[in-house]
């Protein structure tokens, strides 16, 4: 592996008027060429990379640029670097989030992060080939304005904004197991336990049926029935609570009896998988994108300003797209600096 060289190139603008006429022209310099000592874009990609990628914290990126490079790479040198990045970014921005509303299926999700002392929300939509994030102050109705038009199916944890929205609908079966594993285990509910394999077996049909090459699950009427019938046991075992008959309110259903209605109730959002194969089981799409913005907290503790998160947001959505659609990472992010960044396909959803 050669050693990395540092290579120092002058411009030079040449000015000069005509003896004749008196016509002033000057050259210009190359596109990039701004200020009058500067990084190049193959220096300003790797530090990028460091930070947007493997998400290093900004003293440890800047002193890795420092003894690989030789040159005298600053923490303020970074921050500029990924602010620019993001600003030249922002059409890709703005048209992935305008290609995403148009997707049959998508996947949403939220976690919380502190922002200059507050708590914020990094919201996420994508799909398999498509990642965006951004930040947002709120959770709710506010932060899902952008899917109110969206008319595809929306998987997501059942969270209420999401459910209200006008489309139709598929509920992350992974939460789903996580729940009939607390009423079995801690509960005591032994149709939760039944229930839990139930949808285990649901999954190993699917996977079955898509290594055969099928359209369809071939017991899937009958997987449905028993799904029904442990519904209907647990709705059994419990009743809802008799009314007071003295004070307000209406007493508590307890968090079986909820799920259980919830189950009863949106049947077919939690078992759109087995009816069309190219539907997934869980959500894991939509956390796996989440999941670096909870590494970033553990590395840095927190957002200093509500820039520097969007920042954060804006250069993720480029890296994980590019990612997702198996492009050069590092190459990519040098194009960004070199001023012709390298896009993805948008129309690969």
């Amino acid at each position: 592996m050669p050693a990395p060289k540092i290579v120092v190139t002058e411009h030079r603008r040449v000015s000069v008027s005509c003896p004749c006429c008196g016509k002033h022209s000057a050259g210009s310099f190359p596109s990039g060429v701004d200020h009058h000592v500067q990084y190049g874009p193959n220096l300003l990609g790797f530090a990028t990379y460091l930070s947007g990628v493997h998400l290093l914290p900004f003293a440890r990126c800047a002193k890795i640029v420092q003894d690989i490079t030789g040159a005298p790479f600053s923490v303020g040198s970074l921050s500029h670097a990924l602010t620019t990045a993001e600003k030249r970014l922002a059409p890709f921005t703005e048209a992935l989030s305008e290609a995403l509303p148009r997707v049959d299926h998508l996947h949403a999700d939220e976690t919380g992060c502190r922002v200059a002392g507050k708590l914020h929300w990094v919201h996420v939509r994508c799909t398999k080939t498509l990642t965006r994030l951004f930040l947002h102050q709120k959770r709710g109705s506010e932060a899902v304005r952008d899917l109110t038009l969206y008319r595809g199916c929306l998987m997501s944890d059942f969270y209420s904004s999401y459910v209200r929205l006008s489309c139709s609908h598929q509920f992350c079966g992974a939460h789903l197991l996580r729940e009939l594993t607390f009423a079995h285990e801690a509960l005591e509910q032994s149709w939760a336990g039944s229930l839990k394999v139930l949808m285990e077996q649901m999954v190993s049909a699917c996977h079955d049926a898509r290594s055969h090459s099928k359209e369809r699950v071939d017991t899937a009427t009958a997987l449905v029935s028993a799904f029904r019938c442990l519904v209907a046991e647990g709705l059994a075992n419990n009743p809802l609570p008799v009314p007071k008959r003295t004070g307000r309110g209406r007493p508590s259903k307890g968090k079986v009896r909820c799920l259980l209605e919830r189950l009863r109730d949106y049947e077919s959002s939690y078992l759109a998988f087995v009816f069309d194969l190219s539907l997934p089981f869980t959500n894991n799409e939509a956390e796996r994108d989440l999941r670096m913005v909870k590494v970033k907290a553990k590395v840095s503790g927190c957002f200093r300003t509500v820039l520097g998160a969007s920042v954060f947001c804006g250069l993720r959505s480029y890296v994980l797209t590019c990612q997702k659609q198996a492009m050069a990472l590092l190459d990519c992010l040098r194009s960004v600096f070199a001023g012709s960044p390298l896009l993805p396909s948008l129309e690969h959803a």
